[in-house]
């Protein structure tokens, strides 16, 4: 049985800032995204404001795109096609500007010039009220500080490998991440 990954509470700038991907070896295994304060992201809740969606397909093989602006940092970018027609009829249901929540899958593609954009294959995404909205924006607060701490931490830890973070009491995964972030 596969266990679904953790879904990340972030702000848009620090999804968007990831340059790494970790991409996964085997079939179905996960790849991450490596955000500048360690996260290893694969799978995301985001809420803002729907603000832009076009249907770039057909009516009958539809691809959406669409932006959301999580309000405090810029947008998180959404791409939505055939493998997820739940997402697709719900988006088109939608209309903008609404407050929407996202839970989907990260991406990163990088160009040819090395620059890197990371999009979100949404998994689900619903209308929701703004009180909803200023809660995840609080919790996106709260897990962006913890992993703030957690990267002051590691660089106060001068030239620290995995298990030094660790035995400073950073999670193994959290660790890996930091030290990919630093690296990078």
């Amino acid at each position: 049985m596969n266990i679904r990954e953790v879904a990340w509470r972030l702000f848009s700038a620090e999804l968007n800032g990831a340059v790494y991907e970790i991409k996964g070896e085997a079939e179905k295994s996960p790849s991450y995204a490596v955000t500048p304060l360690g996260a290893m992201v694969n799978r995301v809740l985001m809420a803002g404001v729907l603000t832009e969606k076009e249907n770039v397909g057909t009516e009958d093989d539809p691809l959406w795109r669409g932006r959301v602006q999580d309000t405090l940092s810029g947008s998180f970018y959404i791409n939505i096609g055939r493998f997820q027609p739940e997402a697709a009829e719900a988006i088109a249901g939608i209309d903008t500007p609404a407050y929407v929540a996202v839970v989907g899958k990260v991406r990163t593609y990088t160009t040819d010039d090395g620059r890197t954009f990371v999009s979100v294959r949404p998994e689900t995404i619903s209308v929701i009220d703004e009180p909803a909205r200023d809660l995840w924006l609080l919790e996106a607060a709260e897990s962006s500080w913890s992993r703030l701490k957690t990267m002051r931490k590691a660089i106060s830890a001068g030239t620290a490998d995995k298990k030094d973070l660790v035995s400073l009491g950073i999670r193994e995964k959290d660790a890996e991440g930091v030290l990919i972030a630093l690296d990078q």
